[in-house]
């Protein structure tokens, strides 16, 4: 466990700054109230898509705890919806090599590269998330998201990884959900029924709309009609998206707040043994 002083109740960060072989002054003390409260507060305004105000806190909590990933992350995310790549990559890299096994960064780092279009960069962190746990399902969720913008929606890599995606979070919605596009995509029909039967399985009673079409979409499917198929599963997916049951379910997923996992689940590494 990381030595940690503590005085009045209060931890106390006492780290010292060092560059090109210099030592500066001791950084000031930190509270654990002060720290959480900069932690929180750039959380929430992240979510929010308050940007500027998310970096003013996230750069606090750099400068209170310098050592610690989740301040850089904060700021990489931030800079990341405001597609400041630069900056982004800056402090991305900056929380890694801070905590170079967390699966999150790595997941953050990829949707950067997956942005700037540096497929193979993604697709080589993602594999490394997926190397340390073949069914983190972030991880097979952004790698099939980082396949549809790379080959399209019917490309066979899409279809894999949802595949393999499902397998892993039988109860997920979100997943489902995308599964059954890519295999009306690639006009594999009866596996989309095979997979809208699981989803009507497992989903809480549609309402009117969406119950509609996914019916008829289903009748299309027995009719080897995958033109219309298509036209009304995209109809009940957009009704269907909007609801809480696929928002709880894609949040598992994509964390709210943005189209990142990473801010939220960061631990202080001084709070835990």
């Amino acid at each position: 466990m990381r030595a940690i002083a503590v005085r009045r109740g209060a931890f106390v960060a006492v780290l010292g700054l060092v560059a090109c072989g210099e030592t500066g002054p001791p950084m000031p003390e930190a509270s654990l109230a002060d720290i959480l409260a900069a932690r929180g507060a750039g959380d929430a305004a992240l979510q929010q898509d308050r940007l500027e105000d998310a970096r003013v806190e996230y750069q606090r909590l750099v400068q209170m705890v310098p050592a610690e990933a989740a301040g850089y992350a904060g700021l990489g995310l931030t800079a990341l919806k405001a597609a400041d790549y630069e900056t982004a990559e800056e402090n991305l890299l900056e929380a890694l090599e801070r905590s170079p096994e967390d699966p999150e960064l790595a997941l953050a780092l990829a949707a950067l590269r997956t942005e700037m279009g540096a497929f193979d960069e993604a697709r080589e962190l993602l594999d490394g998330t997926l190397a340390a746990d073949s069914a983190h399902a972030r991880s097979l969720w952004a790698r099939a998201g980082l396949e549809a913008r790379a080959g399209g929606v019917a490309s066979d890599d899409r279809a894999a990884f949802l595949a393999r995606l499902a397998a892993a979070a039988p109860g997920n919605l979100a997943a489902l959900v995308e599964l059954a596009d890519a295999y009306l995509a690639r006009d594999e029909l009866d596996a989309a029924l095979g997979t809208l039967e699981s989803l009507r399985q497992i989903a809480p009673d549609f309402r009117d709309r969406p119950r509609a079409a996914f019916e008829t979409a289903e009748d299309a499917i027995r009719q080897a009609d995958g033109s219309t198929a298509r036209s009304q599963f995209a109809g009940f997916r957009a009704a269907f998206e909007v609801t809480s049951p696929y928002q709880a379910s894609l949040e598992e997923l994509r964390p709210p707040g943005g189209p990142l996992a990473g801010v939220a689940t960061l631990d202080f590494s001084f709070l835990t043994s």
